[in-house]
């Protein structure tokens, strides 16, 4: 919703242009919109929570793989890898992997993955990280229990908050402040660009003035709170 992967995704897995693939009609378009990926307009600011990007390192373990082959697709996308795979010789991946299982998506080392999280933020989306790491280390290096600090970093966000908590970190409380925080500076950003019925009263003072400029990481302990889940 909020990149412009161009042709990036589909030369990281074909080695030939989708027209030059044969497939149905219909297969082609449904891995068109979904390989062609285009931001969406009226989105302008995205926030991150405990957000994958560069895969789970839960995947790479056997047991995962085992509960993987229990997990299915939608029956259109399964027949799209299918297609597909009268084809292998036209792709740098398995095919049959596309339809696998959902499990294949969360790989490290899947080559979609990669491309996606080195592809920027459309221009004029403000995006903002919450990332959640267990224990009192050091973030670097750390994890959710699923996610590795290093798989949810994007650089270039707006902001990034650090919450000491597992990887279902939605409802933690100062998940839930954050949130608020990123929303409650979204209407302030709307009123100042059209009319508003009345100003936002409850915006903070950590809201008033905020520069849009990259930022270091803040976590919860830092602004005097445990932030533990």
């Amino acid at each position: 919703m909020v990149v412009d992967t161009g042709d990036r995704v589909w030369n990281a897995i074909a080695n030939k242009p989708l027209d030059q693939i044969d497939l149905s009609p219909e297969r082609r378009e449904l891995l068109r919109e979904a390989v062609f990926i285009k931001p969406l307009p009226n989105v302008q600011r995205v926030v991150f929570i405990a957000t994958p990007h560069r895969g789970s390192y839960l995947t790479e373990y056997s047991v995962t793989e085992l509960l993987g082959r229990f997990l299915t697709l939608p029956v259109r996308i399964v027949q799209t890898g299918v297609e597909l795979a009268r084809n292998p010789g036209d792709f740098k991946v398995n095919p049959r992997n596309l339809g696998s299982g959902s499990l294949f998506g969360m790989t490290p080392n899947n080559p979609v993955l990669q491309t996606m999280s080195t592809t920027p933020i459309a221009a004029g989306v403000h995006a903002h990280s919450i990332i959640a790491v267990t224990g009192n280390g050091p973030v670097e290096g750390s994890n959710d229990g699923v996610v590795e600090y290093s798989s949810s970093h994007l650089d270039g966000v707006d902001s990034e908050y650090i919450v000491r908590s597992s990887h279902s970190t939605q409802s933690n409380p100062y998940t839930i402040e954050e949130v608020r925080r990123i929303l409650l500076l979204h209407a302030a950003d709307a009123c100042r660009r059209m009319p508003c019925s009345q100003p936002p009263a409850t915006v903070s003072h950590r809201d008033r003035g905020v520069d849009t400029a990259p930022r270091a990481p803040r976590e919860g302990a830092a602004l005097g709170r445990q932030g533990h889940g």
